[in-house]
């Protein structure tokens, strides 16, 4: 070639600024301008040749341009949308109710003529919950609760940051003799992941007489210093009485085995 053309750039190439950083919106963004890249001429020269009336001649330039890393470009992507992907489901969650309850397990004993037992639930989201019982998906009956079970209140609505008590009660001239008492308990709550409780009752034909009173404790055959650790305000009377009648009866066996004079 008999000349080399290139373009004189007014002004540097900026090589540290990142494609990907913040920075204000321009007039230029808006109707850009052909890129303008420094170039500098480090050797020019012509080459004498008589066969021909265009000198050709050579030129060596250096030129600076931007060079786009692929890897860290598909790196900032990824963190960018991960990033928006985190905001979007903080945003989802924050409009779903969501409680807890203090315990799944509703334990009951028909030698207590309408026991009751109360759980506690707490709302941990950020909006209103209402709470409801419902019965299960394959239940012939619409009754939520089985017929030896009641609960108070049958529903609430439950403000962020709140709890409340459910409190069932037992009805032992409704229990079953010739199957299991025991039931499963949906809390369906609206918009929000239901909770699930597991209630059951000691079959009526195991039932031990249960010393967890002054006078039940003075009927069983207990010396009167040992009857006295269960009827007496204290931690013994009161772990005594949350077991359950069979574990009851097999304490009351080992007293009275120690209390027998060799």
């Amino acid at each position: 070639t008999d000349r080399v053309l290139w373009r004189v750039c007014e002004a540097p190439l900026d090589t540290s600024t990142s494609l990907v950083s913040p920075r204000v919106l321009r007039e230029d963004d808006l109707h850009p301008r052909p890129m303008c890249v420094s170039t500098t001429v480090d050797e020019y020269a012509s080459i004498p040749c008589l066969g021909s009336d265009h000198i050709p001649v050579t030129a060596k330039l250096t030129v600076d341009y931007r060079l786009v890393d692929g890897a860290a470009r598909a790196e900032v992507r990824a963190s960018v949308v991960e990033a928006l992907r985190r905001d979007r489901d903080n945003a989802d969650n924050a409009a779903v109710p969501h409680c807890t309850s203090s315990t799944n397990l509703v334990a009951l004993r028909s030698d207590e003529g309408g026991c009751r037992r109360t759980v506690t639930v707490t709302n941990d989201g950020e909006v209103d919950a209402d709470l409801r019982f419902v019965p299960l998906p394959d239940a012939t009956s619409c009754d939520p609760l089985p017929d030896w079970l009641s609960v108070t209140p049958a529903g609430m609505r439950l403000a962020p940051g709140t709890s409340a008590p459910f409190s069932f009660t037992l009805h032992p001239s409704a229990l079953r003799r010739d199957e299991p008492n025991e039931s499963i308990l949906i809390l369906h709550v609206d918009g929000g992941p239901d909770l699930f409780m597991f209630a059951s009752v000691d079959s009526p034909d195991a039932q031990q007489p249960c010393p967890s009173t002054p006078a039940a404790a003075e009927s069983a055959a207990l010396p009167p210093e040992l009857a006295a650790l269960f009827t007496s305000p204290g931690p013994v009377a009161a772990a005594f009485a949350s077991l359950a009648p069979t574990q009851r009866s097999v304490v009351q066996s080992f007293l009275e085995s120690l209390a027998v004079d060799p």
